[in-house]
């Protein structure tokens, strides 16, 4: 089951390669992308826009991605977007630490397009 269409999701990625693929593969399954590189631009898309999801790697370079996800799950007006986190693999402690401050899902890299789209979803639900 896909929920194409008019959800919205914002990608918080710092690996330039990575967030193409997102992207353009979200876009292709009709999804509206929206893209962030930075906290303040993250938490200004979120709070404006209201993502159906965000999707965001939990090991991102230029911020502390726990820390966001803590921030927008203490925050009125984005608490209820559910939070998919994506990991690379031995990252457990990581993950662990993100599904206690909120995300609803991860994700270990690498992974095929299918799976993607398949824990969206059930993200989603979870919600």
């Amino acid at each position: 089951m896909k929920m194409e269409g008019s959800l919205r999701i914002l990608v918080v990625e710092d690996d330039p390669a990575v967030l193409k693929l997102i992207s353009f593969l979200l876009r292709k399954n009709y999804y509206k992308v929206d893209e962030a590189h930075y906290e303040v631009e993250l938490m200004d898309i979120a709070k404006k826009k209201s993502p159906g999801i965000i999707i965001i790697d939990i090991e991102l370079e230029n911020m502390d991605s726990i820390d966001i996800i803590r921030k927008l799950k203490e925050d009125n007006n984005t608490q209820d977007i559910p939070i998919l986190c994506v990991s690379n693999k031995g990252n457990e402690l990581r993950v662990m630490r993100a599904l206690q401050e909120g995300a609803s899902s991860y994700i270990v890299k690498p992974f095929t397009p299918n799976d993607l789209l398949d824990r969206l979803v059930a993200s989603m639900k979870k919600e």
